[in-house]
């Protein structure tokens, strides 16, 4: 497969279209069996047609995550296992459904350790892997793992540079202020060629944008950062007009970028998740030019026995509604 045709499958199934995943994030309230349970639900959602499967991380946590999240379900408590070692026990349970980090944290990691996870679940998935990044924001994270925070951006931007090498090149030698190596093999290499697409996430001013030009094949959109829906709509046509801007100056192809954002669940009077405001939802992010719209089982779901029903529900709606 072409580096095009990689992107386009990122997309949706080889072609350009509305797509939608689910989230496996902090799956701490919806397993029973510990988890291994994910396993069984990545089953169900390939079953029943959706994109991809998506997982973010914190390799720690602490206090300072319940006061920047989600009332109802982001706290220190909350269950964050590795991604990549998810995403490679997935994609031995499953054939065709994209896998995606969002977010995976680069700069907490010396770039040679990036290029070989990504590498290898990429070629155990057989070239289903999408790379969404960031740069972090937990101080205590990075105190913890004993790595500055200071610099995390241009450690991140180098690291995505060095991996680029490494799984291009065999031997490798890459040169930056953060990331030097000589003639070294880093095997095996992703089986997209030039590796996974790239996503990266952060509010898109002058450097993100610029970032995205020379390194990445797209952006994750941030999840209510305004609350308003035509406020917010206004925004992100705004932030991916920049985004097209930057990448058509670097000489690329706007139209082959990937957008990807999550969702928030809407609640009823009772507190129940409002799925019919969330279906709506969907559609406005679709229609915004967003082509992948993750939902979060955390954010609908609270029971084990809750999932299967949830999945089918979402899929019953928006998978088969979607081209």
């Amino acid at each position: 497969m072409s580096r095009e045709g990689s992107l386009q499958a990122a997309a949706g199934a080889g072609v350009r279209r509305r797509g939608v995943g689910i989230s496996i994030s902090s799956p701490g309230k919806f397993i029973q069996n510990g988890l291994r349970d994910l396993l069984r639900y990545a089953s169900w959602i390939e079953e029943l047609g959706f994109d991809t499967i998506t997982i973010g991380e914190h390799i720690i946590t602490s206090e300072e995550i319940a006061v920047r999240g989600n009332e109802r379900w982001y706290r220190e408590q909350v269950l964050w296992p590795d991604p990549m070692v998810t995403l490679g026990a997935v994609a031995a349970v499953t054939e065709r459904v994209r896998l995606c980090t969002s977010i995976y944290i680069v700069p907490l990691r010396p770039a040679a350790a990036v290029a070989k996870m990504v590498a290898t679940v990429d070629a155990l998935s057989n070239g289903r892997l999408t790379l969404g990044v960031g740069a972090g924001w937990l101080q205590r994270e990075f105190d913890t793992l004993g790595v500055p925070m200071k610099g995390r951006f241009a450690r991140m931007e180098d690291t995505i540079r060095a991996c680029k090498v490494l799984w291009t090149e065999a031997p490798a030698s890459f040169h930056s202020p953060t990331v030097n190596f000589d003639e070294v093999w880093c095997l095996p290499q992703p089986v997209q060629p030039g590796g996974p697409p790239i996503l990266f996430a952060g509010d898109p001013g002058g450097a993100v944008a610029a970032r995205i030009a020379e390194l990445g094949d797209g952006w994750i959109v941030r999840t209510g950062a305004v609350k308003d829906a035509a406020e917010e709509a206004e925004k992100i046509t705004a932030d991916i007009g920049q985004i097209r801007q930057a990448v058509a100056a670097a000489g690329r192809d706007p139209n082959l970028l990937l957008f990807q954002i999550g969702t928030l669940a809407e609640r009823d009077e009772s507190g129940r998740p409002d799925l019919d405001a969330a279906f709506a939802r969907v559609n406005r992010y679709w229609d915004l030019g967003i082509e992948m719209v993750q939902v979060s089982l955390t954010q609908f779901v609270d029971r084990p026995e809750e999932v299967r029903p949830f999945l089918t529900a979402v899929a019953g709606a928006l998978v088969t509604s979607r081209n």
